[in-house]
Formats: C-alpha cells, structure tokens, sequence
C-alpha cells in the first residue's frame, strides 16, 4: 500500500465500497435490484385491464338490457336475441383489434425500432424489453379474458368463436410460462456482459450485481428462441386478423 499513489488507493475504496454496497442485500440499492428484477407490475397490469375489460362487457350488457327489454314489451320477439349476439360481435371484435394494436405496436414495431436508436446501448435497449414484453404478456392476458367473459356473457360460445380464441390463449400462455421468462434470462445475461459498472449509479450498480447472480446460477438459454417468439408474434397477428374479418362478417 506504500509504494500505490494516493489516487490509486482512493480508487481501489471506492471500488471495493461499491461492490460490498451490492452485495449487502438489506440497502435500498438491492432492494430496488430485486423489485425491478421481479417486475411486480405485471399482476396489477393483469388486474387493471381485466377490470377495465370487466367493467365495458357488464356495463354494456345493462345497457343492452334495456334495450332487449323494450324490444320485448313492442312484441317484437326476434329482435332481442339478434341484438344481443351483434352487440356481443361488436364488443369482440373491439377488443380483438385493441390487442392486435398492442402486438403490432410493440412486438413488430418497437422491439427492432429501438435498436435503430444511435445513442442507445445494446445492453439498454435489452434491458427495456425484458421489461416491457412481461408488461404486453400481462396485458395480452387481462385481454383474452375480456374477450372470453364478453363471448360468454352474450352467448357466443359456439366452436366457430371459440376456436381462434383458444389458440390465442395457449400461444399466450406459452410465453408468458416459457418463452418471456427464458429471453428475459438471456437478456440478463447480454447486460451482465456489455454493462460497464464504472458508468452507472450506485443503484445501477446494485442492479446489474443482482443480474449477475441470477446469470451465475443459470446458463444462458439458446438464441433461437428469439425466433419462436417471433413467429409467434406473427402467427398472433394473423389469427387476431381471420377472427376480426369473421366479426365483421357477420
């Protein structure tokens, strides 16, 4: 220690003060590593746009009610049943082409778009989508149950609404349990590699420390996920797609 430059010593604290800080799991810097590495927003995303979905199928349905319930004291027998199966088309196909809108805004539009960006990192824009394509999952989930209680709710429950939907559902779910957990570890282990700790905040630092850990304790999964999930993407879009035409079909 002597013969080091006081520089170069005060440097090495530094240093050293920093990588115990991320390591002491009870500061606040790891506290925010691991609330951002569990993406707690993903269940009160689920719960908003269910809720919102809840609320525009049985409040719709009230209004429809009435409705039937005038057709029916005018005599007019037919009219009900015919109204209610449109208004439930209509409701459908609203929320089919909002969740297409989600798919193509940010899985075929933004996710290649931000690495076009000259002045943003790689291990950045890696970082925002491990983060954002949990969220669409979430979303994507709130709006296939809108779409079920709404199907329900005005009795299309026929196999000819039914089929593409349930596809739907199981391509969802797919990521949600296997192909957005497994790229978000890749991702993870793309930032531990790039990440330079010498240019980050001390709760930066504790964040990438955090990623680390995770990537020391599970290898990194194979590329070639990235293109399932792709042409999953693309196989949601088309089938978001057949359906909507059918709607407007009918």
């Amino acid at each position: 220690m002597a013969g080091l430059e006081p520089s170069l010593i005060a440097r090495r604290v530094r240093t050293a003060a920093a990588e115990s800080s991320a390591d002491d799991k009870g500061s606040p810097q790891n506290k925010a590593a691991r609330a951002s590495d569990t993406q707690g927003y993903r269940l009160p995303l689920f719960l908003a746009y269910s809720a919102l979905g809840a609320g525009l199928t049985f409040g719709a349905g009230s209004h429809l009610d009435g409705s039937v319930a005038l057709a029916l004291a005018s005599g007019l027998r037919a009219v009900p049943c015919v109204a209610k199966s449109h208004a439930g088309s209509v409701l459908v196909k609203q929320t089919s082409t909002l969740w297409m809108g989600f798919v193509l805004a940010i899985s075929l539009t933004e996710a290649w778009v931000k690495f076009r960006a000259p002045l943003l990192d790689r291990h950045v824009a890696v970082d925002v989508g491990r983060h954002v394509f949990p969220a669409l999952n979430s979303v994507e989930a709130a709006l296939g149950v809108t779409c079920g209680l709404m199907a329900w709710r005005y009795g299309l429950t026929d196999a000819a609404h039914l089929a593409i939907p349930g596809v739907m559902a199981a391509l969802v779910a797919a990521q949600i349990i296997w192909l957005t957990p497994a790229l978000g570890l890749r991702a993870q282990h793309l930032i531990a590699s790039s990440a330079d700790p010498a240019q980050l905040s001390p709760k930066q630092q504790a964040a990438l420390a955090a990623i680390k850990r995770v990537c020391s304790e599970q290898p990194l999964p194979p590329g070639w996920l990235h293109g399932v999930y792709g042409a999953l993407e693309v196989t949601k879009v088309v089938l978001l797609g057949a359906y909507i035409w059918k709607l407007v079909g009918q």
